[in-house]
């Protein structure tokens, strides 16, 4: 079993993701979604804020922290980013919420149907915090708890993919009846040990059995439980480089 990522490197990767999440919204602020409109005065804003986050990760030292596709990220042009790499900064709010609970900051996560609310992780972002301080006192969950918090991801991840499966069942050499009994086992035993309470003999969500979610629904379950598996994994030792994380089920 690998060993868990220190206090500190938590707490470094939160900094990390926070410079990815400021800048995902300077880039919302200059490719508005489709009906509306360019604001000049908020574009306006948003070069002042750029140059915050640039002047806040060299004043901290902070650059090194990055990936490399995240340090690739954030020296390409403003306004440059793809609708896809947008999507992908909003997503890293999942990751940055399990990391604020992981530190003891966040008394608990939400479902897996349920984000974060942005409302409550912006505020808790160490953004211009002094982060030696911040790294210093930096202390993790016990382990125990992160690592049990991991299985449950995998399980809720490894369900989002039975549904792709099910929708091309022999491509995978199984039978929508195997994948059925698979499912019901699985949530029957998520009963058992007191996981969540079943629906009909399926993992619950959006107060329904999982494989009654329509395209929405599974496109958000599946994209909640992606996200936290892939940190989780990273705080538990799959990965030493974040670029590199597996999320394997």
């Amino acid at each position: 079993m690998s060993a868990l990522v220190t206090p500190r490197q938590a707490a470094e990767r939160l900094c990390a993701l926070t410079a990815i999440l400021r800048r995902t919204d300077i880039e919302r602020t200059f490719q508005p979604e489709d009906d509306e409109k360019i604001d000049e005065e908020a574009c306006q804003q948003a070069l002042e804020d750029e140059n915050d986050l640039r002047g806040w990760l060299d004043a901290r030292k902070l650059w090194g922290l990055l990936s490399p596709r995240e340090v690739e990220l954030l020296q390409t042009p403003m306004g440059l980013w793809s609708r896809q790499q947008i999507l992908n900064g909003l997503w890293r709010l999942e990751s940055a919420g399990i990391l604020l609970w992981t530190l003891g900051d966040l008394p608990a996560c939400p479902p897996f149907d349920e984000n974060f609310p942005p409302e409550d992780i912006h505020p808790m972002l160490p953004w211009f915090r002094d982060v030696e301080t911040f790294f210093s006192v930096a202390i993790l969950r016990e382990e125990d708890e992160i690592r049990a918090t991991r299985d449950l991801a995998e399980l809720w991840h490894w369900r989002a993919r039975t549904s792709q499966v099910a929708r091309s069942p022999k491509k995978y050499g199984v039978t929508v009846g195997q994948l059925q009994e698979i499912v019901r086992r699985s949530a029957d035993a998520g009963e058992r040990d007191h996981l969540f309470t079943p629906i009909d003999h399926d993992f619950p969500a959006f107060q329904k059995p999982y494989r009654e979610l329509n395209e929405d629904q599974l496109w958000m379950a599946t994209s909640i439980a992606l996200e936290r598996h892939y940190i989780l994994n990273w705080l538990c030792g799959y990965a030493e480089e974040w670029d590199d994380v597996p999320t394997d089920t």
